[in-house]
């Protein structure tokens, strides 16, 4: 049983360390989604790297699960969790670095815990060999645990812990092990440093909330609240007055710009007698309480994450909080996308007030296809709005590539396209 526990307890904390290392590393990246695709195969390569004969000096043999090795990856886990808070990149232009540099953090936020995973495996394996086990079955027991791992995870998310506190349970649960697991040579010496590292973990999950919050406060001056979601990390700060709402650490939002006034204005003046409004995203900037002015009869404004709406709503001002409360406002919790095709009801306006397209979950906003179930719900007459981050001077060659891919999906389901010049057009 002893081996079998080893094996589980190796596919737990491994998928456990990684989603948290992933979480983590989505927010330094500010939540482009192909940093998933390199990541992971970093991390395959790595875990490899930590599988191979060369990792343990030899063929797969019936050595000890090694405990000490539960304690530092235990240990490693926060340690790289908390490079990863840390590997923001360039916060004053949130913008990214040259590659080589993007990889290196990624390299180093990840490659040691994979190698550490690898290598747990193969000496919990090599238990397994040394009382008739076969490796098809340490497979097994491994990927058993890694499933109760993910279902850990999902539950956690989903009602709403964050990434720091998840970090330092698993890590509390990776050292615990070495504290139950046998060990061959220098018990008391491995006893005594699983019993530190637990120990040290213990006191640390107990202030996670403080570590959390500081940890996070070091990139967001004047920090009001920071939570995840299972959508990303959302995160309220204000700085003279002016409240600033960041997903994944990219800005998404602001109070004090105009941009909710100029979006709600023009497109309203573009219809005659808009009644029915439909809002995609823009709940919590103000877009719903400059549209309020125009009089309609309802608002529907569908956002998805209820953390974010939770999270930022109690830190916005008396006005657009009150717009949130208005009886023709309707704020409906759903998937966009799946609202428009399951939705009855018919729109004079529907705006497109999502986060720019620079990464995949704000990008199925902007496609022909989004835009041909926006159609679908519009009444005679009825229009759609989008906004978009420009320049008023120099264009560079992505943002004029975006914008004529989008301008030409527009066009492809519209009769009519008008693009107004300016900052946000």
């Amino acid at each position: 049983m002893v081996d079998a526990a080893a094996l589980f307890l190796v596919g737990f904390v491994s998928l456990v360390g990684q989603i948290v290392l992933l979480r983590e590393l989505t927010v330094a990246f500010f939540g482009i989604e192909l940093i998933y695709l390199i990541a992971l195969g970093v991390w395959l390569l790595a875990s490899a790297i930590g599988r191979s004969p060369a990792a343990v000096a030899g063929p797969l043999r019936p050595a000890g699960p090694e405990p000490s090795f539960y304690s530092f990856r235990s240990a490693s886990r926060s340690a790289f969790s908390s490079f990863g808070r840390a590997a923001r990149f360039s916060e004053a232009s949130r913008r990214l670095p040259p590659l080589p540099l993007q990889m290196a953090a990624l390299i180093i936020a990840l490659a040691p815990a994979g190698i550490i995973s690898g290598l747990l495996f193969r000496l919990a394996a090599g238990v397994s060999a040394g009382k008739g086990g076969t490796l098809a079955g340490a497979y097994g027991i491994e990927s058993a645990g890694a499933l109760a791992g993910g279902l850990l995870v999902t539950i956690c998310l989903r009602w709403g812990l964050q990434n720091v506190p998840l970090a330092l349970g698993s890590g509390l649960i990776a050292a615990g092990a070495a504290l139950l697991l046998p060990a061959e040579g220098g018990r008391f010496l491995r006893r005594g440093i699983a019993l530190t590292v637990a120990t040290l973990a213990a006191v640390l999950l107990w202030y996670a909330g403080p570590l959390d919050r500081w940890m996070t406060a070091l990139n967001h001056p004047g920090l009001l609240d920071s939570r995840d979601s299972p959508y990303g990390r959302v995160t309220v700060r204000e700085l003279a007055g002016q409240v600033s709402v960041f997903i994944d650490d990219a800005l998404a939002f602001e109070t004090e710009g105009p941009e909710a006034e100029l979006f709600a204005h023009l497109a309203c003046l573009q219809h005659p007698n808009p009644k029915r409004i439909l809002v995609i995203g823009g709940t919590i900037d103000g877009t719903l309480r400059e549209l309020l002015r125009h009089g309609p009869a309802r608002i529907d404004a569908v956002e998805l994450d209820r953390t974010l709406i939770a999270t930022a709503q109690r830190h916005l001002p008396d006005e657009v909080r009150a717009s949130l409360r208005n009886p023709a406002c309707h704020l409906i919790m759903a998937d966009p996308r799946r609202f428009l095709k399951e939705s009855s009801g018919s729109y004079d306006l529907i705006l497109i007030a999502m986060p720019e397209p620079a990464s995949g979950r704000s990008n199925r906003f902007y496609t022909r296809e989004f835009f041909a179930d926006c159609a679908a719900r519009l009444r005679h007459g009825g229009i759609v709005a989008v906004r978009l981050p420009a320049a008023e001077n120099f264009w560079t060659p992505a943002m004029i590539n975006r914008t004529a891919s989008i301008r030409r999906a527009l066009s492809s389901i519209f009769p009519e396209t008008l693009v107004l010049p300016g900052r946000r057009r």
